[in-house]
């Protein structure tokens, strides 16, 4: 029996580019440029004028700075405002159906950010058909593998290292894919409904088997789906098509690079403890929607899939018939929903099972999806990371009066470890993570932020609720390649330097 120790693993790190204090470079050079211009002003045209000037640069340096809740002053006035606005204008409510404005023919569409969304259709190399989102306004392409994963249940130790290795590998894979924007990794899990069990057991029941047999086997289809969950990992890989081929707006050649490039991820994944790995088709792609929008629903597709029949919805009826946001949470059909963000990696070095208090099945909730985003770095910038970061923390750690704390230093360690790994060929990935909880009844809200903070803490996690902007949170949390950054009014480059 081994008695080597289980391995660690960490070394995350905030980007930040380096400032006075908290503050950004950007903000830092602001600060400087504009003590110079109010110090002019005030030699050359009084004390007045330069009191004036003086607020006219504090104020936006105090929205990009000043930090409130973990975030800048900017950012929460912003989201404030942007909540009034969309309030005022109805915005945060959706409906659709005969007796709204919509055409019949509109059907049922996503709502939102995933409105203008539609299915394409291509088949890879190992004749599996792969639906593909396509999003017309940013040229995007969201290709969804379905992921049976291993349990880490009964395996030992060395394996669930190996699966490890095999996902930091396929992370690393995806700052070398060409074209790729960004990847979504997504755990499902609901209540089991007990079809397919149920319809496996009268397919297979034998007339002729002993009648206790065939009453502990009634007393199982019972009662198992009381205590037993249905889990789905779902993995959205998102392509720019103008980055896939020379001529981005040729859907056709852009579908067809794609196509070749899934079998490869598909094989890295299953490396990493992901089982059988499969592209979800164009049919099943609307009742992944389906069901997040109404819960209610994941019955009845279960039992068509249990049945073997196949499921007719149109990628125009996966919307949900109505949706109503409010400032913390999201009405839609037959569920509520809350999402929230994670403001604060695990501190420190942590075991691989560390965020599975997270990911379990909950009986707490209709629905619960945690979904990892990353941001994967081509060889090249990932390079440029890490030497920014290491001389940033360097800057950071010795720009203090008196000694260095050991949360500085262990900062600096981090960030030099990184860029010996990067120069060994190691990847760099930034990554996001959030929980959408779903409940059936509003009164069972309370409880079930209660039970998330719990779980958060146990994963040593930091989470805040998506105040103001529940609806878009609840679609980044979806399969469907809904990328927040891409829909950002300033570029990641610029934030960093604030």
């Amino acid at each position: 029996m081994s008695t080597d120790r289980a391995p660690l693993y960490g070394n995350w790190i905030r980007p930040k580019s380096a400032g006075i204090g908290p503050l950004g470079l950007g903000s830092t050079v602001a600060v400087f440029v504009g003590l110079v211009v109010v110090l002019i002003v005030s030699m050359t045209a009084g004390g007045w004028a330069a009191l004036v000037l003086a607020v006219v640069f504090a104020v936006p340096l105090a929205l990009a700075s000043v930090p409130i809740d973990g975030r800048p002053l900017g950012v929460v006035m912003t989201t404030q405002a942007g909540w009034l606005w969309r309030w005022m204008r109805r915005g945060h409510q959706y409906r659709t159906g005969a007796l709204t404005n919509l055409p019949v023919s509109a059907g049922r569409p996503l709502p939102g950010v995933l409105a203008r969304t539609r299915i394409l259709s291509v088949t890879d190399g190992l004749d599996h058909e792969v639906g593909v989102i396509y999003r017309p306004g940013k040229n995007l392409y969201t290709v969804v593998l379905r992921c049976t994963a291993d349990g880490a249940g009964l395996v030992e130790r060395e394996v669930v290292d190996n699966w490890v290795a095999g996902y930091g590998g396929f992370l690393a894979t995806l700052g070398a894919e060409q074209g790729l924007r960004g990847a979504t990794v997504v755990v499902d899990t609901a209540p089991d409904t007990g079809t397919r069990l149920r319809s496996e057991y009268e397919r297979t029941l034998s007339p002729e088997a002993p009648p206790v047999a065939q009453a502990v086997m009634s007393e199982v289809v019972e009662r198992y789906p009381a205590a037993s969950s249905d889990n789905a990992v779902y993995v959205a890989l998102t392509y720019a098509g103008r980055e896939l081929v020379r001529n981005g707006r040729d859907t056709d050649a852009v579908l067809t690079e794609i196509a070749r490039q899934v079998p490869g991820l598909a094989a890295t994944l299953v490396a990493s403890g992901g089982g059988e790995v499969e592209p979800v088709s164009p049919g099943e792609l609307p009742a992944v929607a389906r069901v997040a929008y109404d819960p209610a629903t994941h019955a009845h597709f279960s039992a068509a899939t249990a049945a073997g029949q196949p499921i007719d919805l149109d990628w125009s009826e996966a919307g949900p018939v109505a949706a109503e946001e409010s400032w913390g949470s999201y009405r839609h059909d037959s569920g509520t929903s809350m999402t929230w963000e994670m403001t604060g990696a695990p501190a420190g070095t942590v075991y691989s099972h560390v965020l599975a208090p997270l990911l379990e099945p909950h009986p707490s909730f209709v629905r619960k999806r945690v979904a990892l985003i990353y941001r994967p770095h081509d060889p090249g910038e990932a390079t440029r990371v890490t030497e920014r970061a290491s001389n940033t923390a360097s800057f950071t750690a010795k720009g203090g009066k008196g000694r260095v704390s050991a949360s500085a230093e262990r900062v600096v360690m981090a960030a030099e470890q990184a860029e010996r790994e990067v120069a060994a060929g190691a990847g760099v990935t930034r990554f996001a993570l959030m929980v959408t909880v779903t409940v059936g009844d509003e009164s069972s809200l309370e409880e079930a932020a209660a039970v998330i903070n719990r779980l958060g803490q146990r994963s040593q996690l930091t989470l805040r609720r998506c105040y103001g902007h529940q609806a878009a949170a609840f679609a980044t949390t979806l399969p469907v390649g809904f990328l927040p950054w891409e829909h950002a009014v300033l570029p990641t480059s610029v934030r960093d330097l604030l």
